[in-house]
């Protein structure tokens, strides 16, 4: 599912291969020595394994990289009837949330995710990439309204703060990151913390011992050491555009209250755009990396030219045009993820914004006078 952010497709396709390339290494903790038919190596990571001995799960992965979900899902049901221990067996479930998911029912996949996660037996990486999977869904224009089902039966019920989705988002992230630190998760709790930092209650220029700097600094520890592993894994690397995007939006908002410098802050969002240019040119894979640069930028003194070369591909260009950024555009109109605020803002710097916005279902009683 940056779902706001959110998993697109290629996201989607890194998790699904990035999650049995580095399960040989979490099997080989979590799960009994007399449980292991199979011996997983480097060499030989699960996903290698079963793309060779079943040939289901292989078909299944081909047709699911290939954005054939409905087929994928066919094979992925036949695969599991071969599958020879836990690990192979959970792997397969867990694409099978997925590609429902990506078919377009979430909300099917979410009792699917659940019950991995509960299952004694699945491994703690496919754990948390599974309550990532949820996480994310409460932040995607798409899926937000599936809330009630996400934070319904146990632990979940917990998790939701009554008329406070931000903090009921952080802890569900949180949460995945109790079973495996996973860079986004990781990132996603440092930004509430960052997020914070910006109110009006806290004091400024806000001090490098604040509490939630700490915190912050040790999510972003813990992302670091994960993103490296993403990047040393040629399975995963398709995961990073998100991964760096949320890196830049956390290190902005740190910029923003001078803990870390303005020029810190610009590296961070060069990396990730230039990541995304190589691996994804022309598609609207730097959606969110694009929206949140221009919301950092709107707190930086004489950018307001840049803020509108920024923000004019969403309605110059045909990329944008339709999906999950149309959504977010128009659902900040009631402010659904707290966002309006900043639309708003970019509407006053680019009147042909503001015009998009209108044509979206905006109203003229919605921007300042």
């Amino acid at each position: 599912m940056q779902k706001d952010t959110i998993i697109g497709a290629g996201a989607g396709v890194a998790i699904l291969v990035g999650i049995v390339a580095y399960g040989w290494y979490v099997y080989g903790r979590d799960v009994p020595a007399e449980k292991k038919p199979l011996r997983y190596t480097h060499e030989r990571p699960p996903n290698v394994v079963l793309a060779k001995d079943n040939k289901a799960f292989a078909v299944a992965d081909n047709y699911f990289k290939n954005g054939r979900f409905t087929a994928a899902l066919e094979k992925y049901n036949e695969a599991i009837l071969k599958a020879r221990n836990p690990i192979e067996e959970n792997q397969i479930l867990y694409r099978i949330a997925l590609t429902t998911e990506r078919r377009g029912n979430a909300k099917e996949a979410i009792p699917l995710y659940k019950e991995l996660i509960a299952n004694p037996e699945a491994i703690s990486f496919i754990k948390a990439y599974s309550a990532q999977e949820l996480a994310l869904m409460l932040v995607s224009p798409e899926t937000i309204h599936l809330a009630p089902d996400i934070f319904s039966g146990d632990p979940y019920a917990s998790f939701n703060t009554e008329g406070n989705r931000a903090l009921s988002n952080r802890k569900m992230f949180e949460y995945a990151s109790s079973f495996y630190p996973l860079a986004l998760s990781e990132l996603r709790v440092a930004d509430w913390y960052a997020e914070q930092l910006l109110k009006p209650a806290v004091r400024k220029p806000v001090s490098a011992s604040h509490e939630y700097v700490g915190i912050i600094e040790d999510r972003m520890k813990n992302a670091d050491a994960d993103i490296t592993r993403t990047f040393d894994s040629p399975s995963e690397s398709g995961f990073l555009d998100e991964i760096l995007t949320r890196k830049a939006v956390v290190i902005g908002k740190l910029a923003i209250v001078k803990i870390v410098s303005h020029e810190e802050a610009e590296r961070a969002f060069a990396d990730a755009f230039n990541l995304i240019a190589v691996r994804s040119p022309g598609t609207s894979a730097d959606r969110w990396m694009r929206y949140y640069h221009a919301r950092y930028l709107l707190n930086v003194p004489s950018s307001e030219t840049r803020v509108r070369d920024i923000i004019a591909p969403f309605y110059e260009t045909n990329i944008y045009k339709d999906g999950e950024m149309k959504t977010f555009f128009k659902n900040e109109r009631t402010n659904k993820q707290g966002q309006k605020v900043y639309l708003q803002k970019m509407a006053t710097i680019d009147s042909d914004f503001k015009k998009y916005l209108l044509g979206l279902g905006w109203q003229p009683s919605d921007f300042p006078k």
